[in-house]
């Protein structure tokens, strides 16, 4: 008898157009309501860093002025230093890697937006870093200071290039000036697990322990077989 009931029973039908389409707008309606990015399983997804982009261009800016002016001091000191040498594969839009053509080509000087530094390339590989100037700028009221220096000595610059002046660039001056006033030569220093270390050291000191190499600092010719 109930399967009699079910058989006559009339089915209740919709339009199926119109129950689609209303529930499309309910969807949509709904949806406006939804944040932007819907909870992750593992919490909520990180931010976009929207400001990425701008900031490596901003990066690459500074890298480029900090080298025009490395450029020009340099050139002003040709005469004794003499020409500027780009290393082959070794620039980038926010860093670059040079020699002085009266320096040994052992020696580099590496340079970026807030770093000067001198590392000595040998058989192949970084042998050492004998000089770094860097600094590590944070804004503040009123300008930026550099982070590394200790907060007793923490000075505000109005801006960044006054900040990159004060506290990367005339203290590696200060070094370039006393080392052409020296006839020094570069020591390497070497273990056998693989332990590197080089030092700018008088010509007269006596051979050391663990010594690999000595050669002059200042060259007025020398042969790069060997050093690329």
């Amino acid at each position: 008898m109930l399967l009699k009931i079910r058989k006559h029973k009339k089915r209740q039908r919709h339009n199926k157009r119109g129950w689609l389409w209303d529930t499309r707008v309910k969807l949509h309606c709904k949806r406006k309501t939804w944040p932007v990015r819907a909870p992750h399983k593992y919490g909520s997804l990180p931010p976009r860093n929207s400001w990425k982009a701008s900031e490596t261009r901003r990066e690459q800016q500074q890298c480029t002025a900090r080298r025009r002016a490395m450029y020009e001091w340099l050139s002003s000191l040709s005469a004794s230093v003499g020409e500027i040498e780009s290393v082959p594969h070794e620039q980038g839009k926010t860093s670059t890697e040079f020699r002085l053509g009266r320096m040994h080509p052992a020696i580099r000087i590496f340079l970026t937006a807030n770093t000067i530094a001198v590392s000595i390339h040998y058989r192949g590989r970084c042998w050492d870093i004998v000089k770094c100037s860097e600094a590590a700028p944070a804004k503040t009221s009123g300008g930026w200071f550099d982070a590394f220096n200790p907060p007793e000595f923490k000075v505000i610059y109005p801006d960044l290039d006054t900040l990159w002046c004060e506290e990367v660039f005339e203290p590696f001056c200060r070094w370039f000036g006393l080392m052409m006033c020296k006839d020094d030569s570069l020591i390497l220093y070497g273990t056998r697990d693989d332990t590197t270390w080089a030092k700018l050291m008088p010509t007269e000191t006596p051979m050391g322990l663990f010594e690999v190499a000595r050669f002059p600092v200042w060259l007025a010719y020398c042969s790069r077989a060997g050093w690329q």
